[in-house]
């Protein structure tokens, strides 16, 4: 990665490390960029989805189109505390 959402993936592993560990929170918390919009500055498409029957349809359109097309899928991180604790 060479963005700032490496530095978000980066905060986020030593936050859950921290967590872990009993220690109190002492990183900095980052939001994470628009990732359609820095698709799009690229000059590639983007398209964010909310769900898995918006990804499933979404997924043939974005093969059968030439070029980069980046889908941004949120994804809830409090399941990682219970997995890797």
């Amino acid at each position: 990665m060479s963005s700032p959402s490496a530095a978000t993936a980066v905060s986020g592993m030593f936050k859950r490390k921290q967590l872990g560990s009993h220690f109190a929170n002492f990183v900095l918390d980052f939001g994470n960029p628009d990732f359609v919009k820095y698709a799009e500055a690229y000059g590639a498409r983007g398209q964010k989805v909310q769900g898995t029957a918006q990804l499933q349809a979404l997924l043939s359109p974005c093969i059968d189109t030439a070029g980069v097309y980046v889908i941004e899928v949120p994804i809830d991180y409090a399941e990682n505390n219970r997995v890797f604790t």
